[in-house]
Order: C-alpha cells, then structure tokens, then sequence
C-alpha cells in the first residue's frame, strides 16, 4: 500500500520533531521515500538519509554500475549517507526474462567492479550485501552463485578505496566453493574480515560438484573465520544442505571472544565436541538459534572412517571398504538442551524449522523459525555414493537391532520436556504445546497468550 502523501498528511508531518520523521520514513519503501523528498523541504532530510542508508548495486547492459539514483557517487553529500551497498547477482523480476539475462547479470558485475571501481567511493559504509538469488527452485533457469572470483575482486578493489571502506557487517547468499586459492583474495581479504563485527554466509553445494563444498567446509574455519574472530559479535552460518558431519565442519581451531549470536541452520551435532565448542562461548552468548537441523544417531554402510569416525574421502567421493560397518553414538537432544540450560547464561534460545518461504534476498531466516513437535529430529548416514548429500542422511528412528535409543517414545518425551524446560528458562515465561492448523502438527507458544485468547473468545 502506497504511503498517502495528501497536503494535510503533509502538513501534519511537517509539524513533527525530526527525530520522529525519521522513525516515520524508516518504515517506508523506497518510491514513497523519493515522493517525500520532493513535495516537503522539511521531510527531505529524513527521507533522503533513510533512502541512501543502502544502495542496491546492479547494472545497465553495457556493463556499468547502475544504482537507484543515478550518479550518486559523484554526490559526496549523498555518498556519506550510505551504510550498506547490497549487490544482487540476479533479481526476482529477472525469473521472467530469459536465462541468459541473468547470466549477463552475473557477468556485467564482474567486469563493472573491474572497471569502475570509483563507484564504491563510500566512506561511511559498513555493509555488504552480497545476493546472488537460487532461481533454479522458482524456475527453469539455471542456478545463479556468488563465485570466488567476483569476491576476491570485490575485496581487492575495496582495499585500494581512498578513504579506506572498514566493513563491520558482511552478509553472503548462496556461495560456492573455496575462494582462497584466489591471489586477489589472499591480498585483500584480511583486510576485509579483520575488522568484521557480523558474518552471515548461506553456502550453496551444487549437485554435480559436492567436492567443492566439502572443501569449502573444510576451509571455511582458517579462510573466513579466523581472520575476524576477535571483533566477530554476529555469526550466521547455514547450507542448502546438511553439514557439520558430511561435509565436516570443524569449529575447533577458533574462538570467538566477542560472540554474542550465534545462529545454525541444517547443522548436524554428531559429537561431544560440537556442544563443548558452544559452551566454550558462555561467557558472551547471549542469544543462540538452532534451525532445520538434527543429531546423527547412527552410521551405516561400507564407509572407511577416520580416527574420530568421519568419513573418508578420495577425489570426489566416499572411500569404501569390503566390510559394513556400524557406528553407535549417543548423543540425545535432551543431553543437549540440559547441558545448553545448566552451563550458559542465554537471554535468548530459538530452536526449530524454518516454515515459511524466504524472499529471494530475506536476511533473517531466524525471524521464522517455528518450535514444531517434529523439530528436534535424529538422522543416520549410509554409503549412498550415487546420491546428495542430503540424500545420504535417512530420517530415524527405524526398526534396527543396532538402534541406540530403543524406547523412541521415551526418548521423544524427554527430549521436548528438556526443550521447554530451556525455553522457559531463557524467555522467562510458561509455554505450551498447541495445534497449528497450518503446520499440521503441534507448536511450541507462550502459554499466557494463549489464555488469554480464549478468555478474549469465550467472553465474546
């Protein structure tokens, strides 16, 4: 719905402390914001700084930088406003164009950052953005990724801006593979993360070169973790598909002094030491999300395993020996959620599944996260080489002799008390199991609300 921006609207923010008509204009698009600037010279200031904070990076089929107002940054006045620059690889309007449009896209990107790189010229930001927009689940057109050669540019360039651009806030969608052997990269890029307070990346493993995602999980705590960990307060890290075991993520050669979130999404805890690494962290954690994620119970097939029963790898995939083997583990949700409410100090704790459909370029899928009676979920691993990874995971409990909880029913009843035990702890209120007719399934909501509403309902 378009903003009214009638003469006695007009009139009545004109009478408003700017202060407030900053609040006001913060929550407008951005073509109600462009009206605003031209019909009030009292409004203009409020709305032209909202308008600026962030600039969407794009550009015109000859190659150059097009931003939503043009020559901006030849404006210095206008060019300080800027805090974030989001560059989008490809669009949602774009999904109705044929696929080589994205694909010119992609590349007039790489070659405008090459070419112009004057366009960045903006002191006061903070931010990146980084979108490059998965069509392939909306369409037929081929997947879109951010890709280590647009990133190693990127950083190059901005390391040579005059004033030096410090970015404290770094959010990357759909990356793929390692960006390090990259000599831009290697020049530039601890100049970039050194000084990172908020680190978002969504990684995007391809189904025909799950090499490169097992390397880029392997790489990921020395090539972008380690160079911020001591200012790092935010940190995000999801994947399109299961990580943390296959691929094996290893947290454990880095630390963050400064953590204050801490956000998963399809992470897999098959070990001990995934929850000492958490709570190696309580002295600062103050808010913790768990989302589409599950612990491994079981492991199965003719896998060859390292010292720590991880998987083995030659080229590409899965080494194999002659024999099956089993690999027990114990791990419960129950343990982890009493060890989670015992040894830290949370003032928030998310668990559950992200249920709605994110926006193209949503930033926080946190934000949508549901505690459903399915949410916390047990996995096991085969050797299925022809398969995703995704695929290689198999829902349990199943019918085994091996089977490491035998009462399910138990385990399960355990492990929601512990959940809403935690819960309960952290938010400091009651909450309650309740039927979510969307969801088909039981959700975890706070249980004064809810009393509440049916007080409100049978009064009525």
């Amino acid at each position: 719905m378009a903003f009214d921006i009638s003469d006695t609207t007009i009139g009545c923010l004109n009478n408003l402390p700017s202060e407030i008509l900053l609040c006001i204009t913060e929550q407008l698009g951005p073509n109600d914001l462009r009206n605003l600037r031209l019909v009030s010279r009292k409004i203009k200031p409020a709305a032209t700084t909202v308008l600026f904070r962030t600039l969407s990076v794009t550009t015109d089929r000859r190659g150059f930088p097009e931003l939503p107002i043009r020559n901006v940054e030849h404006e210095h006045e206008l060019a300080k406003l800027v805090r974030e620059l989001r560059f989008d690889l490809a669009e949602s309007e774009l999904w109705r164009h044929p696929p080589n449009r994205i694909l010119i896209t992609r590349d007039m990107l790489f070659q405008s950052i090459r070419n112009t790189p004057s366009f960045l010229n903006f002191p006061n930001c903070k931010k990146l953005t980084i979108c490059a927009t998965n069509a392939s689940d909306k369409s037929l057109y081929p997947d879109v990724f951010v890709l280590p050669f647009f990133l190693a540019t990127l950083f190059s360039e901005l390391r040579h801006q005059q004033p030096q651009i410090l970015v404290e806030s770094l959010d990357i969608h759909n990356l793929v593979h390692d960006v390090s052997r990259h000599s831009l990269w290697r020049e530039s890029s601890d100049h970039i993360l050194r000084n990172l307070k908020h680190l978002r990346l969504e990684i995007w493993s391809r189904p025909s070169r799950e090499f490169e995602t097992r390397r880029t999980m392997t790489l990921l705590p020395s090539v972008w973790l380690h160079p911020c960990r001591h200012q790092l307060r935010h940190l995000s890290l999801s994947c399109n598909v299961y990580y943390g075991y296959i691929p094996k993520l290893d947290l454990r050669g880095v630390h963050f002094p400064c953590l204050r979130t801490l956000a998963f999404r399809r992470y897999i805890f098959s070990d001990k030491w995934q929850l000492d690494w958490l709570v190696s962290h309580s002295d600062t954690l103050s808010e913790l999300y768990i989302a589409d994620s599950g612990i491994l119970s079981f492991t199965t097939g003719k896998l060859l395993l390292d010292d720590e029963f991880y998987p083995k790898y030659s080229l590409y995939d899965l080494e194999v020996g002659p024999e099956t083997i089993y690999v027990i583990r114990g791990l419960s949700w129950g343990h982890i959620f009493d060890t989670i409410g015992s040894k830290m100090s949370l003032r928030r704790f998310v668990f559950g599944e992200v249920v709605e459909t994110l926006h193209p370029y949503e930033d926080r899928w946190e934000e949508l996260i549901k505690t459903t009676w399915e949410s916390p979920g047990y996995v096991t691993v085969t050797d299925a080489l022809t398969e995703r990874f995704e695929k290689r995971y198999q829902p349990w409990p199943r019918k085994d002799d091996k089977d490491p909880f035998p009462d399910w029913e138990t385990r399960g009843k355990d492990d929601r008390e512990a959940l809403v035990k935690l819960v309960e702890e952290v938010e400091g209120y009651l909450v309650a199991w309740v039927e979510s007719s969307l969801l088909s399934q039981k959700v975890l909501e706070q249980a004064q609300t809810l009393h509440l509403a049916e007080s409100s309902t049978s009064e009525s």
